[in-house]
């Protein structure tokens, strides 16, 4: 799970699902959220889980093809987790991300438009231990799904 941080996963999902003209007169649910609790942050939003389209038949190889996806429940919080959060998190249970457990973790490179393992790249240095240290009020990022969960 190096490459995939919780976030990322979750704005994948949502991002996919857009409308391009490719659905049929599948059957699809809309989750409705449902406010929650939670003993970290008590602003917690559930959703119900369902169905929904993903990928595209005219897009590039990676998304194809369209296909209808099954989501099972999950949580998120209202608002995006900050780096000042996560780190109230890791001082306070001394976590230590998956990142930081193997070294690297994945970095966008705008020039060749993929994802590369950058080494040293985690929560707090998300560009690597060369690039600039996470603003506070940002959110956090190089968060996988353990780490999630964890928190």
């Amino acid at each position: 799970m190096k490459l995939t941080s919780f976030f990322c996963v979750i704005f994948l999902i949502s991002s996919c699902n857009s409308n391009s003209g490719n659905t049929t007169d599948q059957n699809i649910t809309n989750p409705s959220p449902v406010t929650g609790e939670n003993t970290v942050t008590n602003k917690m939003i559930s959703f119900e889980g369902g169905t929904f389209m993903m990928g595209s038949n005219e897009g590039t190889p990676a998304e194809q093809p369209l296909h209808q996806v099954q989501v099972a429940p999950f949580k998120l919080d209202k608002s995006p987790v900050t780096v000042a959060e996560f780190s109230k998190f890791v001082e306070a249970t001394g976590h230590k991300s998956d990142a930081e457990k193997y070294g690297d973790s994945g970095v966008f490179n705008f020039t060749a438009q993929n994802w590369e393992l950058m080494k040293g790249a985690y929560w707090l240095y998300p560009l690597g231990p060369n690039g600039a240290k996470a603003e506070m009020d940002h959110p956090v990022t190089h968060v996988s799904w353990n780490d999630a969960q964890a928190y």
